[in-house]
């Protein structure tokens, strides 16, 4: 089974193993970007990475930025929206932003 791999194993050290690298993924600004596109498609995620993040960091932007979604009441992404791909750009165009999306369609 896959779940013993991720956030929703049913093995409390995966969890939390998991959540912790995921939080402190949030500190990379184009990984925080996919993250919170997999919490708007999933919102349960976000959830589980508080649940199980015991003692680990998380970006106070990235927390941020999801209460913003839900004030503003941004539509889920599981509602069938169309899917977007990220590329993170190279370390060299730091002053530019470090996420582009395309959207692909189909």
């Amino acid at each position: 089974s896959r779940n013993e791999y991720n956030i929703t194993s049913p093995a409390e050290l995966v969890r939390s193993s998991a959540a912790t690298a995921v939080g402190y993924m949030t500190f990379n600004r184009g990984a925080m970007r996919i993250l919170l596109t997999a919490c708007r498609r999933n919102p349960e995620t976000y959830q589980l990475l508080f649940a199980n993040l015991s003692g680990g960091k998380i970006s106070d932007t990235f927390v941020r930025e999801w209460e913003y979604c839900l004030t503003v009441g941004l539509p889920s992404q599981s509602t069938g929206l169309v899917p977007i791909d990220h590329q993170v750009m190279p370390d060299h165009a730091a002053s530019q932003s470090t996420l582009i999306n395309q959207f692909k369609t189909t």
